[in-house]
């Protein structure tokens, strides 16, 4: 395909050209539209750049936040397009490093004032100034209300368990108290972090994925002895399960507390009552 056709700069800001994230071909084409058409000169952080014609000053920064995209991809792009002697980049200025200075090579093949021919003849992509009349604008509009008003749920703050917890935890996944011990005192003594540095987010899945190992399990006449011994309390919870039916489809907590202050019921069973609602027994 040959020829060219004319594209408003303002097409650049419009909400349908930065809608969404951007492709690799559109990036390109972004970057030939940001590009200065003549010198220029400002001022960055009190530093003076200048901008020759078919260059713009734009740090990699700014244009993840443009594109949409992460500094691993943008650096792979202008790498590419560098590969492909579609660009050149230098730092801006000599001295520091305030940003980065893009050259498109060829500038003027993509950017000429060409024939002069009839505007008629000329197609151009003038997008629509009102957001409110635009169909797609409209669509992302919808999208980002339900993401708005669904949202995403945020994630709980890390609680570090205590080490009864982490025993207990241990033990029933059929692994020594020993090696949970060794788990707690280790995360404690590095703040809750990993041999990377990075914060764990879930003591048990880091747990299951680093020390869950054939070496730190329970024998097996140990794994028997501590099932029965969940098993008898699991028979005892029951047992008060059923001596307390009555109480607990009858009374409220509340209640219950009040008969006890006025000595009409055990205070022992009511505490025991709080337990079984507490654990979420159902009856």
């Amino acid at each position: 395909m040959e020829g060219w056709f004319s594209i408003n700069r303002r097409l650049l800001d419009s909400d349908m050209w930065k809608g969404e994230r951007f492709t690799r071909g559109q990036a390109w084409v972004d970057l030939i539209g940001l590009a200065s058409h003549e010198e220029k000169t400002f001022w960055i952080r009190g530093i003076e750049v200048k901008v020759a014609r078919g260059q713009l000053a734009w740090s990699k920064k700014k244009l993840m936040k443009r594109w949409g995209w992460s500094k691993g991809k943008v650096t792979r792009f202008l790498n590419l397009l560098k590969m492909k002697h579609q660009i050149n980049t230098q730092p801006a200025h000599q001295k520091c490093d305030v940003t980065t200075l893009i050259s498109i090579t060829n500038y003027d093949r993509y950017q000429t004032n060409g024939p002069q021919t009839d505007p008629q003849t000329v197609p151009q992509v003038i997008p629509q100034t009102d957001p409110k009349r635009t169909p797609y604008n409209n669509i992302i509009t919808k999208q980002q209300n339900k993401k708005n008003k669904g949202g995403r749920k945020k994630a709980k703050p890390f609680k570090p368990p205590t080490p009864n917890e982490c025993v207990l935890y241990f033990k029933e996944k059929g692994y020594t108290r020993e090696s949970a011990i060794k788990f707690c005192d280790f995360y404690e003594a590095n703040d809750w972090k990993d041999s990377k540095g990075n914060k764990v987010k879930s003591w048990k899945q880091k747990a299951i994925g680093v020390w869950f190992k054939d070496e730190n399990k329970m024998p097996d006449s140990q794994v028997k002895n501590d099932n029965q011994v969940r098993l008898d309390q699991r028979a005892k919870d029951e047992e008060q399960i059923r001596k307390l039916l009555p109480l607990y489809r009858t009374k409220s907590v509340k209640e219950l507390k009040s008969l006890a202050a006025e000595g009409k019921t055990d205070p022992e069973r009511v505490a025991a009552f709080q337990i079984l609602r507490q654990k979420g027994k159902a009856i």
